[in-house]
């Protein structure tokens, strides 16, 4: 079977396999690491099409879900 021939090939190369996976963990934080700085809190949804739809059903029902429905919704 081909799974036995990677488990093979894999146990003979051991050192090079171990190498290569602590490459990728490496690459990955590093990439992480670089990533971390994009990363904001802030949230706006003006102009957004949600924003638009909540502003819809503000102006046809009155309540843009600031308060809780008095029937349920699915």
């Amino acid at each position: 079977m081909w799974t036995e021939r990677v488990r093979a090939a894999v146990l003979r190369r051991r050192v090079a396999v171990g190498t290569g996976w602590l490459l990728v963990l490496v690459l990955g934080g590093a990439a992480v690491a670089l990533g971390l700085g994009r990363l904001d809190q802030s949230f706006t949804a003006s102009g957004g099409p949600g924003h638009h739809a909540n502003q819809a059903v503000q102006e046809r029902y009155g309540n843009g879900a600031a308060v809780a429905p008095l029937v349920a919704v699915a």
